[in-house]
């Protein structure tokens, strides 16, 4: 989507600078008429793109604090039990 919408501002810049070239005549006006309803067509796109990426931030920050809470309630319980009893065994096993 940013890509997309940095090529739209680089075409609108580009649209503009045709469209100040332009002078009189028909076929000017006519050019300058489809130069206009190109803009307008790319900055509703503009606004739907901006309207996107704010959805998907909101989104992501909410996935982010989700994450956040269920790491937060994890609760960690070992069971390391006892030792097993010493029975008179000496470190090498055998009975002393």
């Amino acid at each position: 989507m940013t890509g997309e919408r940095e090529q739209l501002f680089k075409d609108q810049e580009r649209i503009r600078a045709n469209v100040d070239s332009l002078k009189s005549g028909v076929s000017q006006r006519e050019l300058a008429e489809r130069f206009v309803t190109k803009l307008n067509e790319q900055e509703d796109r503009l606004e739907t793109i901006a309207r996107e990426l704010e959805r998907v931030v909101r989104e992501q920050k909410a996935a982010q604090k989700e994450v956040l809470d269920r790491v937060q309630a994890l609760s960690f319980t070992a069971d390391l039990g006892t030792p097993p009893a010493d029975k008179g065994q000496g470190r090498d096993g055998s009975k002393g």
